[in-house]
């Protein structure tokens, strides 16, 4: 029974995946999600409904687009892979749980917020919004949070980025991070509550900074090329739903008395 509601989460979140991608090609473009039909991005031909199978279609096509033979991204089975493990993963650590819902929704509007951002520097207010909703109307029911904590992670989250951004901005004279990650934080602090807030901003930084040095040595990228933070954001957040074992070190770390 067990491996049947196991089974059962990765494909609801492989469906939400599929939905995920839609959202991921067609936000960007300005296109409703919910019509046309899917077509192809090449010739722009209606795809078929069976070959519209969550991972399997992309499987059985060998990558390719059924009516003109152009390659299909592979984002497209992996966004869908990576939503259902999501799922799955969160339905192993939490069980039959509010908490399980509440991760889940998150994962199905992060995931493309992850992405958009990660190709087009930028986070749709479609979804941050009404993350920061869903986080304080969550906290209601949450037995990790208060409402009091939620709404304080809100204000405290999208207050501090803000006022980095801010200072940045007119220390450097030039933009350094958008309003975008500043909802998505407060988002976040909405989710997790102000206490978990200091570990991801901790998290993402020392993420988001390895990349750079990453790139700047084997790529030869100047120090200010533009990095999406977003995605370490989410990535972080993650880290301190699913690993408490990290939270503990970090706190033992730097907060020790």
């Amino acid at each position: 029974m067990i491996l049947i509601e196991q089974l059962l989460f990765f494909i609801l979140g492989a469906m939400i995946g599929s939905f995920c991608n839609v959202v991921i090609y067609r936000w960007p473009r300005e296109e409703s999600f919910v019509s046309p039909r899917s077509k192809c991005t090449t010739c722009k031909a209606p795809i078929p409904a069976y070959y519209n199978i969550p991972i399997l279609g992309w499987l059985i096509l060998r990558g390719k687009a059924n009516c003109c033979g152009d390659k299909i991204s592979f984002r497209y089975p992996f966004v869908e892979a990576l939503t259902g493990f999501c799922f799955l993963l969160t339905y192993i650590y939490f069980g039959l749980s509010f908490q399980t819902f509440e991760i889940c929704l998150f994962f199905s509007m992060a995931i493309p917020c992850f992405f958009i951002d990660l190709e087009h520097y930028l986070l749709p207010d479609i979804y941050t919004y009404p993350g920061i909703v869903f986080g304080i109307v969550g906290s209601f029911y949450s037995q990790t949070r208060t409402p009091l904590d939620s709404i304080s992670g809100v204000l405290l989250g999208g207050g501090l980025l803000w006022f980095t951004a801010w200072a940045y901005e007119k220390a450097r004279k030039m933009e350094g991070m958008g309003l975008g990650d500043v909802k998505l934080l407060a988002w976040l602090g909405a989710l997790v509550g102000v206490s978990g807030l200091p570990f991801i901003i901790f998290i993402s930084c020392l993420m988001g900074t390895a990349v750079g040095v990453f790139l700047m040595i084997v790529f030869k990228k100047g120090r200010l090329t533009a990095i999406p933070f977003g995605p370490f954001l989410i990535s972080a957040a993650l880290v301190y739903i699913f690993i408490p074992e990290a939270q503990t070190l970090f706190l033992r770390m730097f907060f020790p008395f």
